[in-house]
């Protein structure tokens, strides 16, 4: 009598399951650390952009302040406004 193999048995089963779920660990994990990498650079490129916009109200300032000493009035004057 010959055995008819039809399907797949709960062992090998199992074992895909095992292994999905291996392989499902592993890329949650490393989801989540390409997240908070992600996150970083953000915070990074907020606080560089901070920077150069703070850069620019500076040289802004001080070009205002150079174009009112030259309609001649006093640096004291226009730093208490």
């Amino acid at each position: 009598m010959a055995r008819n193999n039809k399907g797949i048995t709960i062992v090998s089963l199992v074992i895909v399951i095992i292994v999905l779920i291996i392989i499902a660990g592993v890329s949650i994990s490393v989801g989540g650390n390409v997240i908070k990498s992600a996150k970083l650079q953000s915070i990074n490129t907020n606080m560089l952009l901070i920077q150069a916009k703070a850069k620019v109200i500076f040289e802004e300032s001080n070009f205002n302040k150079d174009e009112n000493l030259l309609k001649g009035q006093k640096v004291n004057d226009i730093t208490r406004k």
